[in-house]
């Protein structure tokens, strides 16, 4: 990866996991708790975006994408030109090849 800056894009399948996410947050924990771990992710994503994250490769857990760990999800990634997308947003005990696209 090289050393720029990527434009963020969710794919329709990420908003979806956000907005799960947030919703389960809020209803156990919350809404400024559920506020601050989607602050967490986005800052993860924003991390490998500006180049300061690189994402990890690791075929045990996506032998497809790339992704990041934030707290207790995998964030999938994929580069397209300038655009780094978010594919989707797992919680460590999914199983992401089964799951992802």
């Amino acid at each position: 990866m090289t050393a720029r800056n990527y434009t963020i894009q969710n794919s329709s399948l990420a908003r979806k996991h956000f907005k799960e996410i947030f919703n389960y947050s809020c209803d156990n924990w919350g809404e400024k708790t559920a506020e601050n771990y989607m602050r967490s992710l986005v800052s993860g994503i924003a991390a490998v975006a500006t180049g300061h994250e690189p994402p990890r490769i690791n075929p045990e857990i996506s032998d497809k994408y790339p992704y990041i760990l934030v707290k207790n999800h995998n964030i999938f990634l994929e580069f397209s030109g300038d655009v780094l997308i978010v594919v989707a947003v797992l919680h460590t005990a999914m199983n992401a090849n089964e799951r992802l696209p």
